[in-house]
């Protein structure tokens, strides 16, 4: 069984998904700035292809989440305990902002994955509690998360 617990990198697919972040070079070729954000951007329009009243998958949740973690990150307001490939992605940006429309398609996915009756983490948040609604610590979490993109 893999580690799962409320906090947004505290299970392994988002655990991975940090490991495999790696700020983008520039390219030989083409001599222009990388665009820092599209890993993060990558995971946040995976849930936002995602039509409504499809499923979006867990692994599709948990990414996203990491993803949001690091927009919000990158504004200012970063979660406590973030992940070392994380932690260096941010010394990479020099002061560089997620563009607005970046920070709205992430608070976008964030609201689908909390409050989406199709959102398959939200189910198996759910599954644990006699009232069957998501687990109260994750719905804070997610709470917070919302509030620092917000903010």
């Amino acid at each position: 069984m893999g580690t799962w617990d409320h906090g947004s990198f505290d299970n392994d697919t988002a655990s991975d998904w940090a490991y495999c972040f790696t700020p983008p070079k520039k390219s030989f070729f083409k001599r222009r700035e990388p665009d820092l954000f599209a890993y993060p951007a990558s995971a946040i329009d995976v849930g936002i292809a995602t039509k409504a009243g499809e499923w979006l998958d867990s692994t599709e949740c948990e990414e996203a989440i990491a993803a949001a973690e690091c927009i919000a990150a990158a504004k200012g307001r970063p979660t406590e305990g973030l992940p070392e490939e994380v932690e260096s992605w941010l010394g990479t940006l020099k002061g560089q902002q997620p563009k607005p429309d970046l920070i709205q398609r992430a608070i976008q996915v964030m609201n689908r994955v909390r409050n989406d009756e199709k959102s398959d983490l939200r189910v198996l948040w759910s599954e644990q509690q006699e009232d069957k609604q998501p687990d109260p610590k994750w719905l804070a979490c997610m709470d917070n998360l919302i509030a620092r993109l917000e903010s």
